[in-house]
């Protein structure tokens, strides 16, 4: 059918229902409108083996990519002091594409204005960004 199979998982966030919740004890400040979610450290070599057995898990179940949700601590109180060069500027530097998704209240219906807006946002800049509904069924705005 032509398409890729985007996996998506939380990569930024301690979820108390995930099968490897006692795996990790480097919490930060609960997630606000999340309940059951807590920032992670992700500098912390616990949680990235945690992580790199999530990307395992990936590859296994045929994956061909991976959306790896909640690395946007910096831009959140949590709790754990991560900065957005812990998040996203390594990646950028070693050439690597970062794709970043963007879940509107309003999708589908989202106004030429709100596009503009996050397409053109400093948090799409650098990125291959695109704009998602969270039921992730097939509507999606890719941004120019």
């Amino acid at each position: 059918m032509h398409r890729k199979v985007i996996c998506y998982f939380s990569a930024g966030s301690y979820e108390n229902w995930r099968p490897d919740t006692s795996k990790s004890t480097d919490l930060g400040k609960p997630l606000d409108g999340w309940p059951g979610e807590w920032w992670l450290q992700t500098n912390s070599a616990n949680v990235r083996k945690i992580m790199l057995a999530r990307l395992d898990q990936a590859v296994l179940k045929g994956c061909d990519g991976v959306n790896p949700d909640n690395i946007d601590a910096y831009d959140n109180n949590n709790g754990v002091s991560l900065t957005q060069a812990d998040a996203v500027e390594p990646f950028i530097e070693q050439g690597k594409p970062v794709f970043h998704i963007e879940y509107p209240d309003n999708a589908p219906d989202v106004s030429a204005k709100d596009v503009s807006d996050t397409c053109g946002s400093a948090q799409a800049s650098d990125f291959s960004t695109v704009l998602k509904d969270m039921d992730l069924d097939d509507w999606v705005i890719e941004c120019p």
